[in-house]
């Protein structure tokens, strides 16, 4: 159905020109790209390699060149959500600590509760990186999500404990 299309198109006066323009100048920047590249595919999102190459093309036409489709935006989507998570750890850290001094009011009580979710946390992305597991957009929401839970749970458990030790201490 479509065998002849590309045919017709080229035989237009014109935008055959342009196209095979375009084609040449495509083929040519995509060529060294290939061999400049010092990352490997693994490292470098397609999405990235596609701006590059669009990047190294000359400009034969007026108008920009968009990449879309479900590579690029979850490449975007990772992106952000890596430089959220730069933002957003910092934050919740000082933000733990703040809430657990409130509860608390002793050094104690920030201390075991914040080094028992940080240990916690450091230990399971230890364990996704010994097992070869890559952080996904799925994953990398996971220390943040770590602490809170942890905390929230420690904060329970270190209540229960000062209620014990009052009981205990008002039948002295």
């Amino acid at each position: 159905r479509n065998a002849g299309a590309n045919e017709r198109i080229l035989a237009r006066p014109g935008e055959g020109a342009d196209l095979k323009k375009l084609a040449a100048a495509a083929a040519q920047a995509v060529k060294p790209f290939g061999a400049k590249a010092k990352a490997s595919a693994s490292q470098v999102s397609m999405y990235e390699r596609m701006n590059a190459a669009i990047a190294l093309m000359p400009r034969t036409a007026d108008g920009k060149v968009y990449v879309s489709g479900s590579k690029a935006v979850t490449s975007v989507v990772g992106k952000l959500m890596g430089k959220d998570l730069a933002t957003l750890f910092p934050v919740v850290i000082v933000i733990i600590i703040v809430i657990l001094f409130l509860s608390f009011r002793t050094r104690r009580g920030v201390v075991l509760p914040f080094v028992n979710v940080i240990m916690a946390t450091v230990m399971a992305m230890g364990v996704m990186g010994w097992t070869g597991q890559s952080i996904s957009m799925a994953t990398m929401v996971l220390p943040i999500i770590l602490i809170a839970v942890g905390t929230a749970y420690a904060i329970h458990v270190l209540n229960r404990y000062y209620e014990d030790i009052s009981a205990l201490g008002d039948k002295k």
